[in-house]
């Protein structure tokens, strides 16, 4: 999985997949912002473990990058290589992923880490109904992972997650 926006990053990964180990797929990084988008797709779709693309969308300032033109364009590409896009998300930036979705009702999209909802203050705001919403999409999958990274480190306990898991 990718952790950082380089394209050496994604050739890094593909490489680990390449050596026997566990590693079944990558979703790495290309820059969907960038007019030669479809030539990175394509280059790195020739390997056969590729899987999808993300953008770490919560370090970006803007909560509405993903609505930006060029990174609509680009996200468009992505199912001519038949890859899924993982939205990384903080719960604020659901909607907006809603509004992406809407426009790519054949893209597989696939939420990382529950949208990581504030485990550690056990809040809900807005979270669940955000992403009830966006379940609506057929095309829509998430990912059941992370949680912990959102709970109180030293002191999380099981239950601590039964709410979140309950919606998701």
């Amino acid at each position: 999985m990718q952790a950082r926006s380089l394209l050496k990053e994604s050739d890094w990964l593909l490489e680990l997949a390449d050596r026997p180990s566990f590693i079944k797929g990558v979703v790495g990084w290309v820059d969907l912002l960038s007019p030669q988008v479809e030539e990175q797709l394509a280059c790195l779709s020739r390997h056969p473990k590729f899987r999808g693309v993300r953008h770490v969308v919560h370090d970006e300032p803007d909560d509405r990058f993903m609505m930006h033109e060029d990174f609509i364009r680009g996200t468009g590409k992505l199912k001519k290589f038949g890859l899924t896009y993982d939205l990384l998300l903080f719960p604020r930036h659901v909607p907006v992923a809603y509004e992406l979705v809407e426009l790519f009702p054949e893209q597989p999209f696939v939420v990382d880490h529950i949208a990581m909802p504030l485990i550690k203050e056990h809040k809900m705001g807005s979270w669940d109904t955000d992403l009830r919403q966006l379940a609506i999409f057929p095309n829509v999958y998430c990912k059941v992972s992370g949680l912990v990274t959102e709970a109180d480190w030293k002191n999380w306990k099981p239950g601590d997650f039964t709410l979140y898991l309950d919606v998701v």
